[in-house]
């Protein structure tokens, strides 16, 4: 058992570093960008550069904050803007200034480095204090989702 721990230790290292290199990599991909580019929409069928950063720090909040873990996420005004199904490519003209978007990047980023408050029995089942779980999803699905997540991450092999 503590040899796959271990194995699961070091896979989970993997992801992580893999995760830093790729972040680096498209941080570096928008460091010769000046302000005017990074907001310029070239075409109403065509998104801003910049709204394309905001997007990926989104999704990055909604599948790890959000959607597996039920926290909120920052700056949840920023959601209706850079979530790809509610704002119309020829809306996104207005996306913000690009130290605003990096700097909305690394909130997410933060918040996600973050470990979760500790959820107890009692924190689960005393009505006084504030659900750390949503609503719609009990204790035992979400159990059954970490688990199922646990178990995919098993056959990976990266190198």
């Amino acid at each position: 058992m503590k040899a796959r721990s271990q194995t699961l230790d070091r896979r989970a290292e993997t992801l992580r570093t893999a995760y830093a290199e790729c972040r680096a990599h498209t941080l570096s991909l928008f460091e010769d960008i000046d302000d005017a580019l990074f907001r310029t929409q070239p075409d109403p069928g065509f998104s801003p550069i910049g709204w394309h950063l905001g997007h990926i720090a989104l999704t990055e909040g909604l599948w790890l904050l959000r959607d597996s873990a039920g926290l909120t996420l920052p700056r949840p005004d920023y959601e209706d803007y850079f979530h790809v199904e509610r704002l119309a490519k020829h809306l996104r003209g207005g996306v913000p200034d690009k130290d605003a978007v990096l700097a909305y990047g690394e909130a997410m980023r933060a918040a996600i480095k973050r470990p979760p408050a500790p959820v107890t029995l009692r924190s689960i089942t005393d009505n006084s204090a504030p659900s750390r779980l949503p609503e719609r999803v009990s204790v035992s699905s979400r159990l059954r989702r970490v688990a199922a997540s646990i178990s995919m991450l098993a056959p990976l092999d990266i190198r």
